[in-house]
């Protein structure tokens, strides 16, 4: 039975990652470049110093000046050339940001990044220890409707452009810290969608602290103990809690 009941819900997700993708396609696309603190003080002699000085600096680089400062990006392949590590170019201010942290280590498909413009969404769910039973099937349904879209059309089109945009999935464990979590995934990655989480008071949690704020969308394909009611904010998640 527990079997048949993932399987189900993997497959809900093919019908769910469709309707993250028009979310996608809604998100604004803006541009700016962003120093990250105080210019006037010395921070820095290389980029190596930067990435040691907290979650703040993720995804900085040390400039001429020795200041820390996220790279004005034009498109995730620059972004991880230029650090080293996958990287996003992130659509609010067209800066660097890492991609990879403790909790979030796998990304789907892993050659994505290095494909021209991409979009990334986030995954939610117990990946690893005890419920990883509950997580995987979930998130390898969420990796069957990227494959389909990107197999059947060759990703998505981009507004007044020739260029397509590809699908990226990055993979956060959820159990350990989910709003540690989240604020990555919604804050540093920026993010328009996260598939997730499993569970209902995780995903209660997030999308009432992190996510409806933010204006992120959340989808749930499993959490069933009740239906999120949030009172004079706008409606940004589709569950079956």
């Amino acid at each position: 039975m527990r079997g048949f009941k993932h399987g189900f819900n993997a497959l809900r997700y093919f019908r769910y990652g469709a309707i993250a993708v028009a979310a996608v396609l809604c998100a604004p696309q803006l541009a700016s470049c962003n120093l990250v603190v105080d210019t006037s003080t010395e921070q820095c002699e290389s980029d190596a110093d930067c990435s040691t000085k907290g979650s703040e600096f993720a995804g900085t680089v040390c400039s001429e000046q020795r200041v820390c400062e996220r790279l004005v990006c034009s498109s995730s392949a620059e972004c991880t050339a230029r650090l080293g590590v996958p990287a996003v170019c992130r659509p609010g201010d067209n800066s660097c940001a890492a991609l990879l942290t403790e909790d979030c280590t796998e990304i789907f498909p892993e050659d994505a990044l290095g494909e021209g413009e991409t979009i990334v969404l986030g995954f939610m769910g117990p990946l690893r220890d005890q419920f990883a039973s509950v997580g995987n099937p979930l998130k390898q349904g969420a990796e069957l409707a990227l494959n389909e879209i990107e197999t059947r059309t060759n990703g998505l089109p981009a507004a007044g452009g020739s260029q397509q945009r590809h699908l990226v999935m990055l993979g956060c464990h959820d159990i350990d810290d989910p709003e540690r979590v989240a604020r990555h995934l919604v804050d540093e990655v920026q993010v328009p969608a996260i598939l997730g989480p499993a569970f209902s008071g995780i995903t209660v949690q997030v999308t009432t602290d992190v996510t409806v704020p933010s204006k992120v969308m959340t989808i749930s394909a499993s959490c069933g103990a009740r239906r999120l009611q949030i009172p004079s904010r706008p409606y940004h998640s589709l569950s079956s809690c």
